[in-house]
């Protein structure tokens, strides 16, 4: 548990000061730069060679303003640390007297304490009790003295932090084919009634308001013109603000991932003629960037034309469907994109209804799915798992909608130098989890109805972690889940989630699942496991069957088929899995796990970790379905309605 002091005695000056070093090459930038300049300035007003010497102006402008602004970001790096390092310099000698000081009332209590315990003078009795006496009072001075420094601190690293960020933005923009600065707010202001008066506010007002109640009721009493314009000025706030309409968001965020995507294809363009002079060298960068452009137009739906012949299942490229109230199906081109924001890795979609009216989730809309992936997961390769929470959304139905979750960075195994220990780090489900719970937690949900989380992997991770500091939730359900994270203790177990503990869990999980077994009830330390309990195992969750990777051909196998890929084929288009899931939703019945039949033991053969071969493969998921209803989990004799 952090003790007063911590935060402001926390990190090293002269790293800090060391960090501020990097990079040194403001010298050679400058000397360069004036060259560049200089071979400009000589260059004649007009030519009659093939190459227009406006062009070649241009071209030499272009890298010469590169390198300046770049030689000109170095110095406010360096400058930025630098008095970030004095700052903390301050900071930590005082903190590090009041620790001092702290830690001296503490032990001259604990020592006149067993002084008077033996015989002492009148004289020394009354100095070791007044001693005591006083302590309190001076511990709970040295005590606020730490906290206000922690505070001071804390006011410092947000500052500095903010400035980095701005900096490594601006080096990003410098560094890509000059794209155009950040989109900034222009201050614009309209009229809100806040607590039944008039005022003007702008978008920083209305953020600043913090409560997504408070937020969603200033948002309303605005007129569609007035909505409109704070949109268009501060599109990249408002589309991540708690409170905002769902539907406003979505405009929002339009207008930030437009954006963003201009910059990437510029990028591209960039990285696209530079590469034949460098061989492979930018390779990963144009995958990347390619990968999320395809993400984004299937995601805004506004280039379906680029990809015709292209389909995802049933649908085009681009397409999705969308449940009407009457159960009609209305296509729209692309999803409503209700988050977005690069730079925290933050992309969250919704598929489903919006009520014309207020904009957020329609009334009839009475369950609300919410998928989180796992590892992997980055904004190039979302539309995989966006057709993930559609198979869902078509098997749940008209009374559904689905958000596909994935508001901040995930372990990236892929491109990890520790391969998957990377998914064993904590630190993603640290950072995660307050954006989920802020998320989930506003989602303002029609009278009556269920909000229901699914994660799989590393999601389930974040999804724990979430319940355990307040989400609110009807049901949860775990695929294939890698913890359920490091401070979730043996004994509490569910008990630990405050607002969940008592809500129906479900699991799902091949049971030849080999990626998450090493992170399951495994040992914790180091920054690293995601804690002691194994999620097969903790009272409360009831574990559901995984059954064919195909429901419609058995013949095709169980999920168990693949090995390591049975840890995703839980999440098969046409997988008894995923009917469960989506039926977890929708409160339709769900048919629970049972065990494969053993055979008779072999003695000659060592058993293996997770297969011990004295188990009947398959011989659970061939059994005739047992179903219970996944609002109170009490048996059903009838048979689910197939889709």
């Amino acid at each position: 548990m952090e003790r007063p002091g911590d935060r402001a005695l926390a990190g090293s000056v002269d790293a800090v000061h060391q960090a501020s070093g990097w990079p040194a090459r403001g010298d050679a930038l400058g000397r360069i730069t004036l060259r560049m300049r200089a071979a400009i300035d000589a260059l004649p007003a007009e030519a009659d060679d093939a190459l227009s010497t406006v062009r070649l102006r241009a071209s030499l402008s272009v890298p010469g303003s590169m390198l300046h602004n770049i030689a000109v970001l170095d110095e406010a790096w360096k400058n930025a640390l630098r008095s970030y390092a004095s700052a903390m310099n301050g900071i930590q000698y005082y903190a590090a007297i009041h620790r001092s000081t702290q830690d001296a009332i503490i032990s001259g209590e604990r020592d006149a304490q067993r002084a008077l315990s033996r015989e002492v003078s009148d004289a020394t009795r009354w100095t070791l009790e007044n001693t005591i006496r006083e302590a309190p009072a001076r511990l709970s001075a040295a005590t606020s003295s730490l906290t206000r420094l922690d505070d001071e601190r804390r006011g410092q690293d947000s500052r500095t932090s903010a400035q980095l960020e701005s900096l490594i933005w601006q080096y990003m923009a410098t560094g890509t084919a000059l794209p155009p600065p950040p989109r900034v707010s222009t201050g614009v202001t309209v009229t809100a009634i806040i607590d039944g008066v008039s005022r003007t506010v702008s978008a920083t007002d209305i953020a600043g308001l913090l409560d997504p109640g408070i937020i969603a009721e200033v948002w309303a009493s605005l007129d569609p013109e007035s909505r409109q314009r704070l949109l268009g000025d501060n599109p990249l706030l408002l589309g991540n603000l708690e409170g905002i309409a769902l539907r406003d968001r979505n405009t929002a965020n339009r207008i930030t991932a437009g954006e963003y995507r201009n910059q990437l294809e510029r990028e591209l363009t960039y990285l696209t003629s530079a590469s034949p002079a460098h061989p492979g060298q930018y390779d990963g960068e144009i995958e990347r960037r390619e990968t999320e452009i395809r993400t984004l137009d299937a995601i805004l739906g506004d280039r379906n034309e680029r990809y015709a012949g292209e389909r995802v299942g049933d649908e085009s490229f681009g397409i999705f469907r969308i449940f009407a109230e009457d159960g009609t199906r209305v296509s729209q081109n692309g999803l409503r994109l209700v988050s977005f924001n690069p730079l925290l890795d933050a992309i969250i979609t919704y598929q489903g209804a919006l009520d014309p009216i207020t904009g957020d989730i329609a009334p009839w809309v009475q369950n609300v799915g919410t998928f989180i992936p796992g590892s992997n997961s980055r904004l190039g390769g979302f539309e995989g798992n966006a057709d993930r929470s559609r198979n869902m959304y078509n098997i749940s139905g008209p009374a559904s909608g689905y958000f596909t979750y994935q508001g901040s960075a995930l372990p990236d195994i892929d491109n990890s130098d520790v391969g998957f220990l990377e998914a064993a780090k904590r630190s993603y489900a640290e950072d995660g989890a307050p954006r989920m719970l802020s998320f989930l937690n506003g989602v303002r949900l029609p009278p009556g109805a269920a909000l229901v989380p699914i994660a799989h992997s590393y999601g389930a991770v974040v999804l724990a972690r979430a319940e355990s500091l307040g989400l609110r939730a009807d049901r949860i359900v775990y695929v294939a889940p890698a913890g359920l994270g490091h401070d979730t203790s043996l004994r509490d177990g569910l008990d630990a989630f405050p607002h969940t503990g008592d809500k129906p869990h479900f699991l799902l999980q091949a049971r030849n699942d080999r990626v998450v077994g090493f992170t399951q009830g495994g040992v914790s330390g180091f920054g690293l496991g995601h804690g002691f309990n194994n999620p097969l195992a903790v009272p409360g969750i009831t574990r559901l069957e995984t059954g064919f990777i195909d429901k419609r051909d058995p013949a095709l196998g169980s999920v168990e088929r693949g090995g390591d890929e049975s840890h995703s084929d839980v999440l098969g288009p046409y997988s008894t899995s995923l009917e469960n899931i989506a039926n977890v939703v929708s409160g339709k019945p769900v048919s629970v796990y049972q065990p494969d039949d053993f055979l008779a033991p072999n003695l000659l053969t060592q058993p293996g970790p997770y297969s011990p071969p004295s188990v009947a493969p398959d011989t659970g998921v061939k059994k005739p379905p047992k179903f219970i209803s996944p609002l109170d989990l009490e048996p059903l004799s009838r048979k689910p309605r197939s889709r």
